[in-house]
């Protein structure tokens, strides 16, 4: 009876381990990307600006720059200080 409720409860709980695992890696997976996606558009950016021509103040690169780098750290502080909260 004993050995009936263990095999009973394993295959409950196999699956949602399973569910659980699979929405850790889909979270993984969602860092790398968001960064790529950032950096690719601090590319576009800078290319963009210099191809503009040296006309561009370096205050508007300096302040491009500054709000790129702080999208690129947000996803990465956002849930630290959700945790802290």
């Amino acid at each position: 009876m004993r050995c009936a409720k263990s095999q009973q409860a394993t295959k409950l709980l196999v699956p949602v381990l399973h569910q659980h695992w699979q929405r850790q890696k889909a979270e993984l997976l969602l860092l790398p990307v968001a960064l790529v996606v950032v950096l690719l558009l601090v590319v576009l950016v800078v290319l963009l600006l210099h191809q503009h021509g040296q006309r561009q103040e370096v205050e508007l690169r300096v302040r491009l720059m500054v709000l790129l780098l702080v999208l690129l750290v947000a996803p990465v502080v956002a849930p630290v200080l959700v945790l802290l909260l």
